[in-house]
């Protein structure tokens, strides 16, 4: 029983991780541009921090 909650929370640590690591994609406006898409940036607030961040996307036209 106590190899199996210890292989729970490793699983969820580990999760945990690599789930952070997702959000830092940053997109270029050549990528944009090339998909024929517009750039577009916008302020938006972090909950973790409190703090406002710049978050940049593609948008449709």
């Amino acid at each position: 029983m106590k190899k199996l909650f210890l292989k729970i929370f490793s699983f969820i640590f580990i999760s945990l991780f690599f789930i952070s690591c997702i959000g830092n994609e940053t997109v270029t406006k050549e990528e944009c541009q090339s998909l024929g898409l517009k750039y577009k940036k916008e302020k938006v607030l972090n909950f973790r921090t409190g703090e406002y961040e710049l978050r940049s996307f593609c948008k449709q036209n």
